[in-house]
């Protein structure tokens, strides 16, 4: 007997220690995964996650902070009722609900490389005594602190704020505040998973339907796009909360298939019953201050008495029919919501279950380079990269490290968003209609300058971003010589062929499309014409190899307005100058002519005062471009 009670007392001790095991390695790997989140050197020297985190947390956390300060105004009046407020507040919500989506999917579109277990950690952790199902636990558990962090830093301010705003000077009572509190956090963290959801399917549809040889390059991508567009999108979003209320009161297919417009659904069916459905709230007794200017008037004090209550409860009876009558709308995006959230969940974690067992079969998540890839390149740098070695070599390096770098791609996707962006605004404010005039008009060819102005600046910026500064000493051990001019002629050359040709190909085609063969001729070799002069000007005392020096981020908190407004400036002068060479083949000359010649000039004048020694340098002087 002794025996057995110490073999049963002794018998659990390797269990036990095992579970301790199993729990600390479990940690280790959580700390591991959601720090990878916060590894970005260029917003912290030393990789400080504590500056990073505070970075990104004050990003996040600005536009709603900005959009509660003027909301503060819009609800300050006293002379708004209950139901007023009610509509009103039908657009607000939606504009936060739509930012929450928005930029937390954008913040999993630019972490892309971090949502899903990649090459490295299965070669590195792969081969380590830790159970597969507490790696993809671990990896679980960090998406989840990482979206909660997210919808935190995006929704905690208007949380707090935005339902005293709403329902201020109204005495709905602590309880009913609190209620409003709670189901503002929750439909925004709602959304906030659905950004993050979608973000996630996409990333695993891309790596499932890819093959196995181009799944790097259809990933980076799909990631580009996404960037890009959601930037816009968020971008734009100011321009959206005016047209909330007309399309709950005439739904159209965009409406019902809009996840924001169906939270929306679910934040007035939890909140709106409960508050003007409530006969304690809304009735004539619970109005004093509407009592109190009724007995003034009555009692005729004098001056005081310059507002009478009878038109506020004609605009509350009024509002409340018309919301009244928005409901039933209301609560059919609400179902659709409640049956379509769930299906989003678990499709998005199928996806990513699979996506990670194919990842896992295959020893790396479908990222294995092939010949494809590495042929095209190298064709391309054979063909673009002209005769000179070191041009060729810059060539391929750059088109290389644009493909694979994640911060290039995302500093590329936020110049183009942003100029695309600034060209709808631009095109909204100018009163044009959706349709095509018959013939290309100065005003519109210079909208379409303005996103590939924006896209070449933001290439040239991307160039100080360095894509693996440990590696750049194989640079300064080639190029020892006079080979500066060379290596911007490969860096010139990489610009064209990766976004002048192929933004103004795919404009050009559409310009066919639309009107005509000439039309298409013009815009192509106009646009790649007076591109070049945009080059040469930002390519202006750049001596270096691109991705090759340590980043030094400029300060641009002041010159940035004027930097913008001289593109626009610059891309409405394009815009005349292609509608003027629309006029016969001697203006296409007569502005090509004078393209080449600014350009010439340009690079001229630039090794002329820019103190050109020919020479390559990988130092980190500041970058002014």
């Amino acid at each position: 007997m002794p025996h057995l009670h110490l073999r049963h007392l002794e018998a659990p001790a390797p269990r036990l220690a095992g579970e301790a095991r199993d729990r600390g390695s479990f940690r280790v790997l959580l700390r591991l995964f959601a720090g990878r989140f916060l590894e970005n050197d260029l917003l912290s020297g030393d990789g400080d996650a504590k500056v990073n985190a505070a970075t990104a947390a004050a990003a996040l956390a600005a536009p709603g902070a900005f959009t509660l300060a003027f909301l503060t105004l819009a609800y300050a009046g006293p002379f708004l009722t209950p139901s007023e407020r009610l509509l009103m507040a039908l657009a607000h919500k939606y504009q936060f609900i739509a930012a929450s989506m928005l930029l937390t999917a954008l913040a999993a579109a630019l972490e892309w490389d971090a949502l899903a277990l990649d090459t490295r950690d299965l070669a590195i952790l792969g081969p380590l005594p830790v159970a597969p199902s507490r790696l993809l636990g671990a990896k679980v558990a960090s998406l989840a602190l990482f979206v909660l962090a997210l919808a935190a830093a995006v929704n905690l301010v208007p949380t707090l704020g935005f339902p005293m705003v709403w329902m201020s000077l109204v005495p709905i009572g602590l309880l009913h505040a609190a209620w409003l509190t709670t189901v503002h956090a929750l439909v925004t963290l709602a959304a906030a998973a659905v950004g993050f959801l979608a973000v996630l399917a996409v990333r695993s549809l891309v790596l499932l339907a890819s093959p196995v040889r181009f799944a790097r390059l259809t990933a980076s991508v799909a990631q580009f796009s996404l960037v890009l567009v959601l930037a816009t999108l968020f971008l734009l979003s100011p321009m959206i909360p005016a047209d909330v209320l007309d399309e709950v009161e005439h739904p159209t297919r965009a409406t019902s298939t809009n996840p924001a417009m169906w939270l929306l659904g679910v934040y007035e069916r939890l909140t709106a019953r409960g508050l003007y459905a409530d006969p304690r709230l809304t009735g004539p007794a619970t109005w004093k201050f509407w009592e109190r200017e009724q007995l003034r008037r009555q009692s005729n004090l004098g001056p005081e008495v310059w507002a009478h209550p009878l038109p506020l409860h004609r605009h509350e009876a009024e509002a409340r029919a018309r919301y009244r009558a928005t409901m039933p709308a209301l609560d059919q995006l609400a179902a659709r919501g409640v049956v379509a959230l769930p299906l989003l969940l678990g499709t998005s974690g199928l996806l990513c279950l699979l996506a990670h067992l194919a990842g896992w079969r295959r020893g790396q998540e479908g990222s294995r380079p092939g010949r494809g890839p590495t042929a095209l390149f190298d064709r391309l740098a054979a063909a673009g990269g002209g005769r000179h070695p070191v041009a060729r070599a810059t060539f391929g390096f750059t088109v290389r490290a644009l493909a694979r770098g994640a911060p290039q791609r995302r500093s590329v996707a936020g110049a183009l968003a942003v100029g695309s962006a600034l060209a709808l605004l631009l095109h909204s404010q100018s009163g044009a209609g959706a349709t095509l005039p018959a013939r290309p008009t100065a005003s519109l060819l210079a909208l379409e300058y303005v996103p590939a102005f924006f896209l070449l600046g933001g290439l040239r910026r991307a160039f100080a971003i360095p894509a693996a500064l440990e590696a750049n000493w194989v640079f300064r051990f080639a190029l020892d010589g006079d080979h500066a001019a060379p290596a911007v002629c490969g860096a010139r050359r990489a610009i064209v062929a990766t976004a002048v040709l192929p933004f103004f190909g795919i404009t050009g085609l559409a310009h066919g499309i639309a009107w005509g063969a000439f039309p298409m001729l013009v815009h192509l070799v106009v646009g790649c014409a007076v591109s070049l002069v945009l080059v040469e000007a930002l390519l202006a005392g750049f001596a270096s190899v691109p991705f090759t020096r340590p980043y030094v981020p400029a300060d641009v908190r002041v010159r940035w307005p004027f930097q913008a407004a001289a593109l626009v400036a610059l891309a409405s002068l394009c815009g005349l100058l292609e509608a003027w060479a629309l006029a016969g083949p001697a203006s296409l000359f007569a502005v090509v002519t004078a393209a080449a010649t600014a350009a010439a000039g340009v690079r001229v004048a630039a090794r002329q005062w820019g103190n050109d020694t020919g020479r390559l340098t990988f130092d980190a002087p500041p970058d002014s471009a």
